[in-house]
C-alpha cells in the first residue's frame, strides 16, 4: 500500500473535524456592493459597511457568485464529482409545487455544508474621502434619459488593488475541505468580477488564493456530569441572527423571533454530531431549552416570565396605597416585580394575581418581557444563470447575456436581531440542556459525546448560517416543588405549546373546560382548573404540513398555539399532592408536553413541531394556599 493510498484511508475513517477554508482575494478596482437601507442625501447607493464602519462583501455575494460558477464548470467539464457534491456543499432549494404533488425531501430543500463568513472585509481605500461615480443611461436619440442620472459611492479609485478576505467553515475531514479549497479557487478564476455593476468593469477579480486549517477546540471547561445538574450554557454569535417562523405563504420577507428555539439548536446539533454515537441515539430524548437573550446588564429577564393576567394600573395604584407599598409603582405601572413579590401584597394579590377580565394591551409596559433587541435589515436577491436548472442548459443569447445578474422579482428580506447591543458588547444568549429523559445507564456515555461536540461552534443557525460560540458553561439544581394540602399550582407558560385539538373543539365550548381537558390528559385525576388567563393563535402551512402530518394524519389541520404568558391556577386534588409534585417537578425541568400527539408517541419530534424535548412547554411555577377568584 502507498503513503498516499495509506493517507487517504486513514482520512477516511476519520471522524469530521471542522476546517477553516481562507479564502485571499485581490480585486482590481472600483467595486461597489450595495448598502440597504437610508442612504445620504444625493446617493443613489452606497457602498456597504460593517459596525466598525469598514467597507465589506457580503458572504452570501461569494457564496452566490461560486456556488453558479461550480455548477457551470460542472456542465462544462463534465464533472461529475463537482456535480454530486453541490447540493451536499451549497444545499438545495424546495420545489415551488403544491404539497401532495411534491415528495417531502424536495419540498423542504436541504441546507448546505459549507458556511460562509458573514462580511468579507475590504482593505482600506487609498483615498480616505469617498468619491462620487456618476451613471447615465442613453435614450434612442442619444440624450440622457430622464431621471436616468445615478451617483454611486466609489472610495475605491479605477485601477487601484484591493484586498478581499473570508473564511469558509466545512465539518469534514482535511481531504474533503482541500477538495473544497481546490474548487472554490477553479470557480474564482472563472468568475469574471463581484459586486454590482460587475457587467460595466466595476470589481474584476484579479488572482485568488485559498488555504485550510483545523479550527481549535475552544477554552471552555465543561463541569463533571451527575444526574441531579442541569447543564447551563451561554453562547454568542458572529452575525445577525433570523429565526423566522416556517412561512406560511409567498411572502418574501422573514421575520426573526427574539429567542433561538431548542429545536433550531437541537438541529444543528443533529447535523454535527457523529452518527452512530450513543448521543446520536438518544438524542431525541436530549432537552434542549430555548436560548433567551441577556440584556445589556448580563441579566435574564425572561426568567421568570410573569403572567399577563394584571391587574389594571388604577387598581394597582390603590392596591399600592393600601398596603403602603407606593414607592414600588410608578404612575400606576409596575416596576420591575418588587411589587408582585412584597410580602405586604394582599393574600388575593400574590403570585399570579387575580384575573383581570378586560385586560387591555397598554397593561404589556407591566409584564416583565424579553429585552428588546436592536434589528437588523439585511435584502437579498437570486442570481440569473443560463441554465433553467442544475442539469439543463440554455444556450440562447438572451440567457448568456444575463448570467450572474439578480434574478427578476426574486427580492426578498430578512428582520434579524442583531448580535451587538453596541460596537463593544456582544448579545449572550442563555439556555439549558437536560438529561432526565435520557435512560440512567447511558446518561454518562451521552453527556461526553455531547461535551465533545459541543467544543465546537454551533455552525448554521437561522437564516443568516449564524456560527455560535460558547461563552460560558456551568451547571446547576434543577427547580424543585413542594406541595402540600390545599395548595394552588399557578403555572405560566414561558414558551408556546399545543394543549387544544382542533379536531376535538365543539362549535361553542368554554376555554376553561377545554384546558381542564387538556390538564386532565396530562396528570389524570390530580388537578382541577380553578382559573386561567391565556390566548391563543393558528398556526400552519404547507410546511409544517408535509414535515408533520403529511404521512401521519387524514389530512391537514392547522395548530392551536398557546402563547408564552398565558397562565394557569391549578388546585391539587385531595390525596393527589405526591403525584401533583411528581407531574410539576416533571413538567419544570422537561417542559409541559403538547397534546397534539399523544406523550408516549417514540420520536416524537417527527409528529409534532411542539416536541417539549425541544424548548416548548417551559413552565414556571409558584405556589400558593388555595384562594377564591
Amino acid at each position: 500500500m502507498t503513503e498516499q493510498t495509506t493517507e487517504q484511508t486513514a482520512e477516511q475513517t476519520t471522524p469530521s473535524q471542522l476546517h477553516l477554508i481562507t479564502v485571499k482575494l485581490t480585486v482590481l478596482g472600483p467595486i461597489v456592493t450595495q448598502h440597504s437601507g437610508a442612504l445620504a442625501q444625493g446617493v443613489d447607493v452606497a457602498v456597504l459597511r460593517d459596525d466598525n464602519n469598514q467597507i465589506v462583501l457580503p458572504g452570501t455575494l461569494l457564496k452566490g457568485n461560486i456556488r453558479h460558477a461550480l455548477n457551470e464548470l460542472a456542465q462544462l467539464c463534465d464533472d461529475k464529482t463537482l456535480a454530486s457534491k453541490l447540493h451536499e456543499w451549497f444545499g438545495q432549494e424546495g420545489l415551488e409545487q403544491l404539497p401532495d404533488t411534491a415528495s417531502d425531501g424536495a419540498f423542504m430543500g436541504s441546507r448546505g455544508r459549507l458556511n460562509f463568513d458573514f462580511y468579507w472585509p475590504m482593505s482600506e481605500p487609498k483615498n480616505a474621502a469617498a468619491s462620487m461615480q456618476t451613471r447615465i443611461e442613453l435614450n434612442e436619440d442619444g440624450v440622457v434619459e430622464h431621471g436616468s442620472l445615478m451617483f454611486i459611492e466609489s472610495p475605491y479609485e479605477p485601477g487601484e488593488l484591493i484586498e478581499v478576505q473570508g473564511q469558509i467553515r466545512l465539518a469534514g475531514t482535511q481531504q474533503e475541505a482541500r477538495l473544497v479549497a481546490n474548487y472554490i479557487t477553479k470557480a474564482l478564476d472563472y468568475c469574471h468580477a463581484l459586486g454590482s455593476f460587475k457587467s460595466i468593469g466595476f470589481g474584476r477579480i484579479e488572482s485568488a488564493n485559498t488555504s485550510v486549517e483545523r479550527i481549535d477546540t475552544p477554552a471552555v471547561t465543561f463541569p463533571d456530569y451527575t444526574d441531579a445538574q442541569q447543564l447551563v450554557l451561554e453562547w454568542r454569535s458572529d452575525r445577525p441572527l433570523c429565526m423566522a417562523d416556517a412561512p406560511t405563504n409567498k411572502s418574501n420577507e422573514f421575520r426573526s423571533r427574539s429567542e433561538i428555539s431548542g429545536a433550531i439548536l437541537k438541529g444543528v446539533m443533529a447535523r454535527q454530531m457523529k452518527h452512530g454515537s450513543e448521543l446520536a441515539r438518544y438524542l431525541e430524548r436530549v432537552t434542549v431549552s430555548h436560548a433567551m437573550p441577556l440584556d445589556e446588564n448580563g441579566e435574564l429577564h425572561f426568567q421568570p416570565r410573569r403572567s399577563i393576567a394584571l391587574y389594571t394600573a388604577k387598581e394597582m395604584s390603590q392596591a399600592a396605597s393600601d398596603t403602603a407599598s407606593t414607592n414600588n409603582v410608578t404612575e400606576g405601572r409596575l416596576r420591575q416585580h418588587d411589587f408582585l413579590n412584597s410580602p405586604q401584597m394582599p393574600d388575593d394579590l400574590q403570585g399570579v394575581l387575580t384575573f383581570a377580565s378586560d385586560f387591555k394591551g397598554s397593561q404589556c409596559e407591566a409584564v416583565d418581557c424579553p429585552p428588546d433587541l436592536p434589528a437588523v435589515l439585511l435584502v437579498r436577491n437570486a442570481i440569473s444563470s443560463w441554465l433553467s436548472g442544475e442539469g439543463e442548459a440554455r444556450w440562447t443569447p438572451e440567457k448568456l447575456a444575463s448570467r450572474n445578474t439578480a434574478k427578476e422579482e426574486q427580492l426578498f428580506s430578512y428582520l434579524c436581531v442583531s448580535h451587538r447591543w453596541s460596537e463593544e458588547a456582544l448579545i449572550t444568549w442563555r439556555g439549558h440542556i437536560d438529561l432526565s429523559r435520557v435512560p440512567p445507564d447511558a446518561r454518562a456515555a451521552v453527556y461526553a459525546e455531547l461535551c465533545t461536540m459541543l467544543e465546537q461552534p454551533l455552525v448554521g443557525v437561522g437564516k443568516t448560517k449564524a456560527v455560535l460560540s460558547l461563552h460560558r458553561v456551568w451547571s446547576e439544581a434543577p427547580p424543585e416543588v413542594q406541595i402540600q394540602s390545599q395548595d394552588v399550582v399557578q403555572l405560566t407558560l414561558r414558551s408556546p405549546t399545543c394543549l387544544l385539538n382542533t379536531h376535538q373543539l365543539k362549535a361553542v365550548q368554554p376555554s376553561a373546560e377545554l384546558y381542564q381537558q387538556a390538564f386532565e390528559t396530562l396528570a389524570p385525576g390530580v388537578f382541577d382548573l380553578q382559573d386561567h388567563f391565556a390566548y391563543e393563535e393558528l398556526r400552519g402551512g404547507s410546511y409544517w404540513y408535509m414535515h408533520f402530518q403529511k404521512n401521519f394524519s387524514s389530512g391537514y389541520r392547522p395548530y392551536i398555539e398557546t402563547q408564552p404568558g398565558s397562565c394557569f391556577a391549578l388546585s391539587v386534588r385531595t390525596g393527589q399532592e405526591e403525584k401533583a409534585q411528581h407531574y410539576i417537578t416533571q413538567w419544570l425541568r422537561q417542559g409541559l408536553p403538547s397534546l397534539d400527539v399523544p406523550e408516549e408517541v417514540s420520536v416524537r419530534y417527527k409528529r409534532t413541531p411542539y416536541d417539549h424535548a425541544n424548548g416548548f412547554g417551559q413552565v414556571h411555577v409558584q405556589i400558593s394556599k388555595e384562594r377564591k377568584v
